[in-house]
């Protein structure tokens, strides 16, 4: 059993201990979200190329956005944009039906 003078003492030296060591696991802390936002920030989409595609995408583009993420969507629309004879199969036959 702990004496209440020793129990005080020891939460004393617990909140010093918090106090001194609360400001470097802050910036650690900082320092590693800096870091993730630096990787989002190189792979993120510009604001031209989502609403570009939100206006164009054909409705496979549009079920690859949902079942694999933005990234392969674009890159889906993009390779359909700029080389119809390269994109995916699906793509090609869907822009046939589509097409006037």
């Amino acid at each position: 059993m702990i004496s209440p003078s020793r129990g005080r003492a020891m939460l004393g030296a617990m909140v010093g201990l918090a106090v001194v060591l609360f400001p470097f696991v802050l910036m650690a802390f900082a320092l590693s979200m800096e870091r993730v936002e630096t990787r989002v920030r190189r792979t993120g989409l510009g604001e031209d190329e989502v609403e570009q595609f939100l206006d164009q995408a054909s409705a496979s583009e549009v079920q690859t956005l949902l079942s694999d993420g933005m990234p392969r969507a674009l890159d889906v629309f993009q390779l359909r944009r700029h080389h119809p004879r390269r994109a995916p199969a699906r793509e090609r036959s869907e822009a046939r039906r589509t097409a006037p």
